[in-house]
């Protein structure tokens, strides 16, 4: 399997787990974190990339 491949299942992983909740309250705390549902989304998102841009730099 190619690295972008993996980055793609990454994607698909993540959409699948988003996908039922996007008509939700995304303001209220994630599980027992301190950080909403939004901030810990957008965390994810972040890592995601930074994953995306050290694969697409070597």
């Amino acid at each position: 399997m190619r690295p972008a491949e993996y980055l793609d299942g990454a994607v698909d992983s993540v959409v699948t787990a988003l996908r039922p909740g996007t008509d939700q309250d995304w303001q209220i705390p994630a599980g027992t974190l301190d950080w909403t549902c939004r901030v810990t989304a957008e965390h994810a998102a972040h890592c995601m990339q930074a994953y995306a841009m050290q694969r697409a730099s070597r």
